[in-house]
Parts: structure tokens; C-alpha cells; sequence
């Protein structure tokens, strides 16, 4: 539906980073036409994930207690959730990681349409590297929203995932 709207090199560009299915990204495009991307398979488990961390985390801490909070996202596919959660509370700190560097390129690619800066920085890796990436670092809320059914082991991602969080494990 977007091909009256959008030049050739972005069509192409867009339909390479596909599928967009964990959320909507809404936006324009570089002729001003105003286009979505997603929404197919997940976005509404997405929105109903956003909506139950954030009611979840604001009914248990002050925003001001959560400003002072890092948060990390391990498996944040195209950080559609992350962003989401962020647009909504302040951290101090937020990283995703993700296993995919397609996935992240259509997170950027996604909140560059949509006109998003986020808090969240995203770097590639997965439940595996965590010691690797963080040695000496433990973040105050650890989230794995729909991972767990694509490891090898859910005892040792578990223990992994909890030996990074100093106080809430989503």
C-alpha cells in the first residue's frame, strides 16, 4: 500500500529490514505522506506488555525512584517494547541488546519514521554475552519479554538473566 507514497530506494530499503510485527511505527516519509509500518503479529501482546511493565513498575516505585533506575532489555528484537516503556517512564539508565543487527537496524529504521528519540541505546548481543558485555555491572531491572522459548537452557537463561538484575526481573 505504500508504493504511490514512498520513492523506489525506500520501498526497497523498508521491505528489506521486514517484517515489522512486534508494534506500529507511525510516521512520514521523506514526500511528507504519512505511513505505518507493523502491526501485523505481535502489536497488540507489544501493547498490552507496555502497558502491564509500566503499570506494574509505577505502582511499585515513584517515578523519581525510577529516574534513578537502569533497565536492560535482553532480547529487545526491534525495541518497539523498550521505546514504548521509555516514552512512558524516565531511567537513569536503558539498554537493549539483541542478538539480530537486522532487528536493531529496524528499530532505527522505525523510530527514524516515526520521529523518536529514545533514552534506550541498543547494542547487539544475546542472554549468552551478558557476563561478557557487563563484567561488573548489574542493572536494577532486567526485562526478557518473549525469549525464553528460543534458548537452549531456561534454568541457565533464568539464572543469567537474575545474576544481572539487582532488583526486578521481568
Amino acid at each position: 500500500i505504500f508504493t504511490f507514497f514512498m520513492n523506489e530506494n525506500e520501498i526497497e530499503y523498508i521491505n528489506a529490514l521486514a517484517p515489522f510485527d512486534h508494534g506500529v511505527w507511525k510516521g512520514e516519509i521523506s514526500s511528507g505522506e504519512k505511513v505505518s509500518l507493523g502491526g501485523t503479529l505481535f502489536s497488540n501482546r507489544s501493547e498490552w506488555l507496555v502497558d502491564k511493565i509500566v503499570s506494574y513498575l509505577t505502582q511499585n516505585f515513584s517515578l523519581q525512584d525510577l529516574a534513578s533506575m537502569s533497565l536492560l532489555e535482553v532480547g529487545s528484537y526491534d525495541g518497539w517494547v523498550l521505546t514504548q516503556v521509555c516514552k512512558k517512564i524516565k531511567f537513569l539508565d536503558v539498554i537493549g541488546i539483541e542478538p539480530r543487527k537486522k532487528n536493531i537496524k529496524k528499530g532505527q529504521v522505525g523510530r527514524q519514521l516515526a520521529g523518536i528519540e529514545t533514552q534506550a541505546n541498543f547494542i547487539q548481543g544475546s542472554v549468552d554475552d551478558l557476563r561478557h558485555l557487563f563484567p561488573d555491572r548489574n542493572f536494577d531491572i532486567v526485562m526478557c519479554l518473549g525469549v525464553i522459548h528460543h534458548v537452549s537452557s531456561t534454568y541457565d537463561t533464568i539464572f543469567s538473566l537474575s545474576s544481572k538484575s539487582s532488583n526486578i526481573c521481568i
